[in-house]
């Protein structure tokens, strides 16, 4: 897989993320700053990226493995937290 640590995931090439069998863990949960945040995200408000994809009947492929990126400040910010791991879910 390529490393695309500090750039949004789809910048990296989806073929990168097409992997045979999932991670262990639905969801990886990034604390970046607030600048890298503004970065990775194109000062957009989607936070969560696709990491992992599988192979589907007929071709298709599904998503399997999530990342959310927060601030350490959300960290501290219980609601701001279970809003993003439940919007990296689909909750």
């Amino acid at each position: 897989m390529q490393d695309c640590y500090g750039i949004t995931p789809i910048d990296c090439g989806w073929e990168n993320f097409i992997v045979s069998e999932p991670s262990d863990y639905l969801v990886f949960v990034f604390a970046v700053s607030a600048d890298d945040l503004e970065r990775i995200t194109g000062g957009g408000d989607t936070r969560v990226a696709v990491i992992e994809q599988i192979g589907a009947s007929g071709g298709n492929y599904r998503d399997v493995t999530f990342s959310v990126y927060i601030t350490p400040q959300e960290l501290d910010d219980h609601d701001a937290l279970v809003a993003a791991v439940s919007e990296a879910i689909g909750f």
